[in-house]
């Protein structure tokens, strides 16, 4: 395998990166556009088509972030769900 020119080393870092975060930015990009920046865990899930373990990965890292917080409802008197409520500040810069 080559080595890569010292100049594209940055850039492959660069790339790298953004690929690492990509999941987040899905993450955040469905919950602004189909859900307002409030999801349910399910719901989320359901349209980000990641699995499973991506997808727990990608939100513990939004939430290490403090850009999304969990809560808890309760609907139709049912069983407890997990809700996801993107940060405010968030939901504005993506909308621009």
């Amino acid at each position: 395998m080559k080595t890569p020119r010292p100049s594209v080393i940055p850039f492959l870092e660069i790339v790298s990166e953004q690929d690492k975060l990509a999941g987040e930015r899905k993450i955040v990009d469905i919950m602004v556009n189909k859900f307002d920046g409030k999801a349910r865990h399910s719901d989320l899930m359901n349209l980000s088509h990641m699995k499973k373990r991506e997808f727990g990965e990608c939100v513990a890292s939004l939430i290490e972030r403090e850009a999304v917080r969990v809560e808890t409802e309760k609907l139709n008197s049912r069983k407890a769900s997990k809700v996801y409520i993107l940060d405010e500040s968030i939901i504005d810069s993506w909308k621009q």
